[in-house]
């Protein structure tokens, strides 16, 4: 699984230059899902400053406030969008209303 860090929310608070929310994707070179997630309020004695932080350092941040339940739910999402994908919809051969991809779709959400 691969992680990509793609935006970030900060705050003058707690400490200025705290990241708060973290948006992320997550693919495993079949599917790709966006998710966002807040992390948590660093300490005087933990803080990195902004300028410091790489994209490696906010991974693993990610990771800690995931766990490993969270980092399972991720890649389970992954497998069911690419099981997904990967389904072809038909119509049944006996019926007169016949639905559409795009009426199927538009129910789906």
């Amino acid at each position: 699984m691969n992680f990509e860090i793609t935006n970030l929310k900060i705050s003058s608070e707690p400490i200025s230059g705290t990241i708060v929310f973290v948006t992320f994707n997550v693919d495993d070179q079949k599917s790709m899902i966006s998710k966002t997630i807040k992390l948590n309020a660093p300490t005087e004695e933990n803080f990195t400053d902004f300028n410091e932080i790489t994209e490696d350092k906010l991974i693993s941040w990610v990771k800690d406030v995931l766990g490993d339940n969270g980092i399972l739910e991720l890649e389970k999402e992954l497998l069911e969008k690419t099981f997904e994908s990967n389904l072809e919809q038909k119509q049944v051969p006996w019926g007169k209303n016949k639905v559409t991809k795009e009426e199927y779709e538009q129910a789906q959400k």
